[in-house]
Order: C-alpha cells, then structure tokens, then sequence
C-alpha cells in the first residue's frame, strides 16, 4: 500500500474513510463518505481509483456478503 494507500471501506457500514497526506507526510483529518454514490467521491478520488472501487466493492460483497472487517483501498 505505502504511498498509493487512499483509505479504508466497510462493507458493514457502507462507508468510505480517505486519509489526505498533510505538510511533510503526515495524516490529516479523514474525510467519511457514504456508500459510493456519494457525490463527493468523484471530487475526491481519480477516476480510475473510483472505478477499481466500485468494482473491487462489489466483488468482495459478493464473495463475502457478512463480512465486518473493513478492506483497504490502496489505488
């Protein structure tokens, strides 16, 4: 993940938390979003990123319907 890592979804909550690299690499703040038709995500996330997200989101919902661990989004 390293320097491409964005934030982390839950598929429980349906939420997206993205961490902004600050002066000097530190984190600031996180931004929350909900769900991904959020209308701040397009602003907030290339396309691509925004793209392999849904995609990758989907899938795992799929795969793993119950699950309560968050996935790293690293883009």
């Amino acid at each position: 993940m390293g320097r491409d890592f964005l934030g982390t979804y839950e598929l429980f909550a349906d939420a997206l938390v993205l961490f902004e690299r600050g002066v000097h690499d530190g984190v600031v703040k996180p931004v929350r979003c909900s769900g991904l038709e959020d209308p701040k995500l397009p602003r907030l996330l290339p396309k691509a990123a925004l793209a392999k997200l849904r995609e990758e989101v989907e899938m795992a919902k799929g795969l793993r319907p119950h699950s309560l661990r968050p996935i790293a989004l690293a883009i």
